[in-house]
Protein backbone atom coordinates (compact mmCIF):
# COMPACT_ATOMS: atom_id res chain seq x y z
CA UNK A 1 0.00 0.00 0.00
CA UNK A 2 1.65 3.47 -0.62
CA UNK A 3 0.64 6.48 1.68
CA UNK A 4 1.29 9.70 1.98
CA UNK A 5 4.07 9.60 4.52
CA UNK A 6 5.93 7.05 6.07
CA UNK A 7 7.33 7.03 9.34
CA UNK A 8 10.52 5.06 11.94
CA UNK A 9 10.50 5.40 14.54
CA UNK A 10 6.87 5.71 16.85
CA UNK A 11 8.27 7.39 20.13
CA UNK A 12 6.83 11.03 20.99
CA UNK A 13 8.88 12.64 18.02
CA UNK A 14 7.62 10.08 14.86
CA UNK A 15 3.73 10.50 16.95
CA UNK A 16 4.12 14.42 16.93
CA UNK A 17 5.01 14.27 13.08
CA UNK A 18 2.13 11.67 12.12
CA UNK A 19 -0.32 14.08 13.92
CA UNK A 20 0.78 16.81 12.18
CA UNK A 21 0.69 15.19 8.59
CA UNK A 22 -2.64 13.75 9.66
CA UNK A 23 -4.30 17.00 10.51
CA UNK A 24 -3.19 18.40 7.15
CA UNK A 25 -5.29 14.87 5.45
CA UNK A 26 -2.17 13.34 4.66
CA UNK A 27 -2.07 9.18 5.18
CA UNK A 28 0.71 8.26 7.34
CA UNK A 29 2.30 4.67 7.86
CA UNK A 30 4.07 5.03 11.54
CA UNK A 31 6.22 1.71 11.85
CA UNK A 32 8.35 0.96 14.79
CA UNK A 33 10.24 -2.28 15.35
CA UNK A 34 9.06 -2.40 19.03
CA UNK A 35 5.75 -4.38 19.76
CA UNK A 36 4.71 -2.19 22.56
CA UNK A 37 5.62 1.51 22.96
CA UNK A 38 4.45 1.39 26.65
CA UNK A 39 7.44 2.89 28.90
CA UNK A 40 9.94 4.97 26.43
CA UNK A 41 9.53 8.47 27.58
CA UNK A 42 9.88 8.21 31.53
CA UNK A 43 13.22 9.80 31.07
CA UNK A 44 11.13 12.88 30.13
CA UNK A 45 9.47 12.78 33.40
CA UNK A 46 6.24 13.43 32.07
CA UNK A 47 6.91 17.45 32.11
CA UNK A 48 6.33 19.66 29.33
CA UNK A 49 8.69 22.55 30.01
CA UNK A 50 8.56 25.60 27.52
CA UNK A 51 11.16 27.64 29.75
CA UNK A 52 13.66 25.18 30.10
CA UNK A 53 14.61 25.22 26.46
CA UNK A 54 16.97 28.15 25.04
CA UNK A 55 14.71 31.29 25.01
CA UNK A 56 15.21 31.66 21.07
CA UNK A 57 13.04 28.20 21.26
CA UNK A 58 10.04 29.59 23.52
CA UNK A 59 7.41 30.79 20.94
CA UNK A 60 8.11 26.98 19.40
CA UNK A 61 7.80 25.62 22.96
CA UNK A 62 4.38 27.15 23.67
CA UNK A 63 3.13 26.38 19.95
CA UNK A 64 4.05 22.57 21.22
CA UNK A 65 2.50 23.41 24.49
CA UNK A 66 -0.60 24.32 22.80
CA UNK A 67 -0.92 21.59 20.43
CA UNK A 68 -0.60 18.87 23.26
CA UNK A 69 -3.55 20.48 24.98
CA UNK A 70 -5.50 19.93 22.03
CA UNK A 71 -4.56 16.26 21.84
CA UNK A 72 -4.74 15.89 25.82
CA UNK A 73 -8.41 17.23 25.65
CA UNK A 74 -9.27 14.71 22.49
CA UNK A 75 -7.92 11.41 23.96
CA UNK A 76 -8.81 12.23 27.69
CA UNK A 77 -5.72 12.10 28.79
CA UNK A 78 -4.42 12.89 32.60
CA UNK A 79 -2.73 16.32 33.45
CA UNK A 80 -2.05 18.91 35.38
CA UNK A 81 -1.06 22.67 34.45
CA UNK A 82 1.43 22.56 37.59
CA UNK A 83 4.08 25.16 36.70
CA UNK A 84 7.33 24.44 38.22
CA UNK A 85 10.24 25.46 40.66
CA UNK A 86 13.96 25.34 40.08
CA UNK A 87 15.14 26.10 44.07
CA UNK A 88 18.08 28.03 44.87
CA UNK A 89 20.19 27.48 47.50
CA UNK A 90 23.25 29.53 46.89
CA UNK A 91 24.42 33.10 46.35
CA UNK A 92 25.87 31.65 42.92
CA UNK A 93 22.83 29.71 41.79
CA UNK A 94 20.75 33.43 42.68
CA UNK A 95 22.69 35.01 40.60
CA UNK A 96 22.31 32.78 37.30
CA UNK A 97 18.50 32.92 37.45
CA UNK A 98 18.98 36.59 38.25
CA UNK A 99 20.87 36.84 35.00
CA UNK A 100 18.28 34.38 33.04
CA UNK A 101 15.36 36.54 33.80
CA UNK A 102 16.96 40.15 32.19
CA UNK A 103 18.07 37.94 29.22
CA UNK A 104 15.39 35.52 28.82
CA UNK A 105 12.68 38.75 29.03
CA UNK A 106 13.98 40.19 26.57
CA UNK A 107 12.75 37.02 24.03
CA UNK A 108 9.39 37.18 26.03
CA UNK A 109 10.13 33.72 28.19
CA UNK A 110 7.99 34.05 31.05
CA UNK A 111 9.19 33.52 34.41
CA UNK A 112 9.71 35.12 37.68
CA UNK A 113 11.91 35.44 40.76
CA UNK A 114 10.51 34.44 43.97
CA UNK A 115 11.78 34.20 47.40
CA UNK A 116 11.54 31.38 49.40
CA UNK A 117 8.36 32.26 51.63
CA UNK A 118 6.03 32.27 48.61
CA UNK A 119 7.60 29.45 46.95
CA UNK A 120 6.60 27.47 50.14
CA UNK A 121 3.51 28.58 49.13
CA UNK A 122 3.20 27.03 46.13
CA UNK A 123 4.97 23.74 47.43
CA UNK A 124 3.81 23.03 50.62
CA UNK A 125 6.30 20.00 51.63
CA UNK A 126 9.12 22.43 50.69
CA UNK A 127 11.51 23.45 53.68
CA UNK A 128 12.14 26.76 53.06
CA UNK A 129 15.36 27.48 55.40
CA UNK A 130 18.01 26.15 53.33
CA UNK A 131 16.49 29.01 50.47
CA UNK A 132 17.61 31.25 48.83
CA UNK A 133 14.93 31.47 46.18
CA UNK A 134 13.45 30.10 43.45
CA UNK A 135 13.07 30.55 39.43
CA UNK A 136 8.80 29.85 38.90
CA UNK A 137 7.98 28.81 35.71
CA UNK A 138 3.88 29.26 35.35
CA UNK A 139 4.02 27.50 31.82
CA UNK A 140 4.80 24.00 32.98
CA UNK A 141 2.57 20.89 32.31
CA UNK A 142 2.65 17.54 34.07
CA UNK A 143 1.34 14.46 32.29
CA UNK A 144 1.87 10.69 32.98
CA UNK A 145 4.51 9.35 30.52
CA UNK A 146 2.77 6.25 29.68
CA UNK A 147 0.01 8.01 28.77
CA UNK A 148 2.52 10.13 26.48
CA UNK A 149 4.10 7.17 25.01
CA UNK A 150 0.78 6.23 23.48
CA UNK A 151 -0.89 9.63 22.42
CA UNK A 152 -1.69 9.92 19.49
CA UNK A 153 -2.49 6.16 18.69
CA UNK A 154 -5.28 6.64 21.59
CA UNK A 155 -6.82 9.28 18.95
CA UNK A 156 -7.32 6.62 16.25
CA UNK A 157 -6.89 9.12 13.73
CA UNK A 158 -8.47 8.38 10.30
CA UNK A 159 -5.36 7.84 7.67
CA UNK A 160 -3.23 6.23 10.27
CA UNK A 161 -2.05 2.73 10.07
CA UNK A 162 0.37 1.95 13.55
CA UNK A 163 2.65 -0.90 12.25
CA UNK A 164 4.38 -1.71 15.51
CA UNK A 165 7.03 -4.86 15.77
CA UNK A 166 7.98 -4.65 12.34
CA UNK A 167 11.37 -5.13 11.51
CA UNK A 168 13.41 -2.59 8.93
CA UNK A 169 15.86 -3.12 7.01
CA UNK A 170 16.07 0.11 5.46
CA UNK A 171 15.44 3.37 4.03
CA UNK A 172 14.95 5.30 0.85
CA UNK A 173 13.36 8.74 -1.06
CA UNK A 174 10.29 6.46 -1.79
CA UNK A 175 9.93 4.64 0.81
CA UNK A 176 10.76 2.24 4.02
CA UNK A 177 11.76 -1.72 3.39
CA UNK A 178 10.79 -4.16 5.69
CA UNK A 179 10.55 -7.51 6.57
CA UNK A 180 6.62 -7.99 5.27
CA UNK A 181 8.34 -5.71 1.86
CA UNK A 182 8.53 -2.17 0.63
CA UNK A 183 6.23 0.34 2.37
CA UNK A 184 5.96 3.09 -0.38
CA UNK A 185 5.64 6.80 0.33
CA UNK A 186 6.11 10.38 -1.06
CA UNK A 187 7.49 11.87 2.25
CA UNK A 188 10.23 9.26 4.43
CA UNK A 189 10.99 10.66 7.76
CA UNK A 190 13.42 8.50 10.23
CA UNK A 191 12.71 9.92 13.89
CA UNK A 192 14.82 7.37 15.59
CA UNK A 193 17.70 8.72 17.34
CA UNK A 194 21.08 7.78 15.82
CA UNK A 195 23.18 5.24 18.14
CA UNK A 196 25.83 7.57 18.64
CA UNK A 197 23.15 9.97 20.42
CA UNK A 198 21.64 7.13 22.99
CA UNK A 199 22.06 6.49 26.14
CA UNK A 200 20.28 5.45 29.11
CA UNK A 201 19.16 7.19 32.52
CA UNK A 202 18.03 6.24 35.89
CA UNK A 203 14.35 7.04 37.32
CA UNK A 204 13.09 6.74 40.78
CA UNK A 205 9.39 5.83 41.08
CA UNK A 206 7.94 6.73 44.56
CA UNK A 207 5.05 6.85 46.43
CA UNK A 208 3.53 9.62 48.56
CA UNK A 209 2.33 7.92 51.78
CA UNK A 210 0.14 10.63 52.78
CA UNK A 211 -2.59 12.29 50.02
CA UNK A 212 -2.06 15.84 52.37
CA UNK A 213 1.57 16.21 51.11
CA UNK A 214 0.00 18.06 48.30
CA UNK A 215 3.11 18.35 45.77
CA UNK A 216 1.18 20.89 43.41
CA UNK A 217 4.11 21.90 41.43
CA UNK A 218 7.04 20.33 40.05
CA UNK A 219 10.35 20.33 41.44
CA UNK A 220 13.96 20.60 40.64
CA UNK A 221 17.30 21.74 42.33
CA UNK A 222 19.67 24.44 40.89
CA UNK A 223 22.02 21.70 39.24
CA UNK A 224 19.36 22.48 36.43
CA UNK A 225 21.23 25.46 35.84
CA UNK A 226 23.95 23.83 33.96
CA UNK A 227 21.94 20.74 32.42
CA UNK A 228 18.79 22.58 31.41
CA UNK A 229 19.57 24.32 27.56
CA UNK A 230 17.87 27.66 28.74
CA UNK A 231 20.69 28.92 30.90
CA UNK A 232 23.46 28.41 28.16
CA UNK A 233 22.80 32.54 27.66
CA UNK A 234 24.18 32.84 31.07
CA UNK A 235 27.09 33.99 31.76
CA UNK A 236 27.38 33.39 35.50
CA UNK A 237 26.60 30.08 34.89
CA UNK A 238 29.94 29.17 33.44
CA UNK A 239 31.31 29.30 37.24
CA UNK A 240 28.28 27.62 38.26
CA UNK A 241 29.00 24.22 36.16
CA UNK A 242 32.46 23.98 37.77
CA UNK A 243 30.73 22.84 40.85
CA UNK A 244 27.88 20.91 39.06
CA UNK A 245 27.95 18.00 36.08
CA UNK A 246 25.35 16.12 37.32
CA UNK A 247 21.69 16.12 35.45
CA UNK A 248 19.31 17.94 38.10
CA UNK A 249 16.87 15.37 40.16
CA UNK A 250 13.48 16.81 39.67
CA UNK A 251 10.41 15.54 41.34
CA UNK A 252 6.96 15.77 39.97
CA UNK A 253 3.31 14.33 40.88
CA UNK A 254 1.18 11.63 39.08
CA UNK A 255 -2.15 10.45 39.55
CA UNK A 256 -3.17 8.59 42.05
CA UNK A 257 -0.39 9.71 44.78
CA UNK A 258 2.69 8.52 42.43
CA UNK A 259 5.75 10.58 42.42
CA UNK A 260 8.77 10.42 39.49
CA UNK A 261 12.16 11.64 40.44
CA UNK A 262 15.37 11.59 38.67
CA UNK A 263 18.07 11.25 36.92
CA UNK A 264 20.15 9.19 39.36
CA UNK A 265 19.53 6.48 42.62
CA UNK A 266 20.66 9.44 45.12
CA UNK A 267 17.75 12.20 43.91
CA UNK A 268 15.67 11.29 46.79
CA UNK A 269 18.79 12.16 49.75
CA UNK A 270 19.72 15.65 47.26
CA UNK A 271 16.05 16.58 47.14
CA UNK A 272 15.65 15.92 51.14
CA UNK A 273 18.00 18.78 51.82
CA UNK A 274 15.13 21.36 50.23
CA UNK A 275 11.60 19.10 50.48
CA UNK A 276 10.37 16.84 52.98
CA UNK A 277 10.90 13.60 51.49
CA UNK A 278 10.00 11.34 55.05
CA UNK A 279 6.32 10.96 53.21
CA UNK A 280 7.61 9.12 49.80
CA UNK A 281 9.07 5.99 49.96
CA UNK A 282 11.13 5.08 46.72
CA UNK A 283 9.61 1.87 45.20
CA UNK A 284 12.22 0.66 42.64
CA UNK A 285 13.69 2.29 39.58
CA UNK A 286 14.05 1.66 36.31
CA UNK A 287 16.71 2.75 33.48
CA UNK A 288 15.40 4.66 30.33
CA UNK A 289 16.80 5.25 27.08
CA UNK A 290 17.80 8.32 26.71
CA UNK A 291 18.93 11.05 23.60
CA UNK A 292 21.76 13.61 24.14
CA UNK A 293 22.08 15.99 21.09
CA UNK A 294 24.74 18.09 22.56
CA UNK A 295 24.29 21.86 22.22
CA UNK A 296 20.78 21.53 20.40
CA UNK A 297 17.40 20.35 21.46
CA UNK A 298 16.67 18.96 17.89
CA UNK A 299 18.19 18.02 14.90
CA UNK A 300 16.12 17.88 11.46
CA UNK A 301 17.85 17.41 8.38
CA UNK A 302 17.31 15.92 5.06
CA UNK A 303 19.74 12.99 3.57
CA UNK A 304 19.43 11.06 0.48
CA UNK A 305 16.27 11.88 0.21
CA UNK A 306 14.91 10.59 4.00
CA UNK A 307 14.52 13.37 6.79
CA UNK A 308 15.86 12.61 9.77
CA UNK A 309 14.51 14.38 13.06
CA UNK A 310 14.66 13.60 16.90
CA UNK A 311 15.39 15.52 20.21
CA UNK A 312 17.00 15.45 22.99
CA UNK A 313 15.43 13.64 25.92
CA UNK A 314 15.06 16.95 28.10
CA UNK A 315 13.65 18.64 25.17
CA UNK A 316 11.84 16.41 22.93
CA UNK A 317 8.45 16.05 25.10
CA UNK A 318 8.21 19.74 25.08
CA UNK A 319 9.02 20.98 21.67
CA UNK A 320 7.82 17.69 19.78
CA UNK A 321 4.37 18.89 18.89
CA UNK A 322 5.89 22.33 17.19
CA UNK A 323 9.05 20.85 15.49
CA UNK A 324 6.55 18.58 13.54
CA UNK A 325 3.97 21.18 12.82
CA UNK A 326 7.13 23.26 11.11
CA UNK A 327 8.49 20.03 9.65
CA UNK A 328 5.19 19.47 7.61
CA UNK A 329 4.47 22.94 7.07
CA UNK A 330 8.36 22.66 5.02
CA UNK A 331 7.78 19.37 3.72
CA UNK A 332 4.17 19.86 2.24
Amino acid sequence: MRYDVAIVGAGITGQAHAYAFLKRGKTVALIDSRASLAGQNLASLGLIRPAAQPPALYPLALKSRKIWLAVIEAAGLWHKPCGSLLLVQTPEELRVIEEFTVRAAGQDVVTSIIDPVRAAEICKPMQSDNLYGALWSPADIGIDPADADQAITRLELPGLDLKLGLEIMGLTKGGVDTEEGLITSDIVLDCRPPDEHLGSTLVTFGFSHQIDWNLNTAVTTGAALTSDPAFRICKSRCRQADNETEMAPTICALPDNLVLIGHSESAVQRLGTILDMSKVQAIGTKTCPHVSVYDQPYIRAEIDGVWRVFADSGSELTLAFGVADETADLLL
